[in-house]
């Protein structure tokens, strides 16, 4: 893959990771966002004597409460693929690296057997 591709992927991967990261951020105000309902809900409850407001409020924390858990589960699927994301830039890093750590070795190899023509064995004593 040329050092172009590998840039391009790159660029790629770090612009979804931000898109991740952002959905994320949204998703734990969404949560928050219901926790704070199932507590208001929960509050009404204490403060209210009719039987079906009650039940009313019961049902609805327990909704509310199914999607906090919905919501929860979806953070966590964006948390993983955050981590898979930060993997592959990872890996492609270390590949960059690698590329040039090759690039670097064989202009080593070229000036050594420059080097090495240089020396005239018939001249040691």
């Amino acid at each position: 893959m040329s050092m172009f591709m590998l840039e391009m992927v790159l660029i790629l991967k770090h612009h979804l990771l931000f898109q991740n990261r952002t959905k994320t951020k949204k998703t734990h105000q969404t949560i928050n966002h219901k926790n704070d309902q199932v507590i208001g809900y929960h509050s009404d409850h204490c403060t209210t004597n009719n039987g079906k407001i009650v039940q009313r409020n019961n049902i609805k924390a327990v909704y509310v409460s199914w999607f906090s858990l919905w919501y929860e589960s979806q953070a966590e699927n964006l948390r993983n693929q955050a981590f898979n994301l930060d993997q592959a830039n990872f890996g492609i890093q270390s590949l960059k690296d690698t590329q040039q750590t090759v690039i670097a070795m064989k202009d080593g190899l070229k000036q050594m057997k420059k080097e090495f023509g240089k020396i005239n064995i018939d001249q040691i004593e």
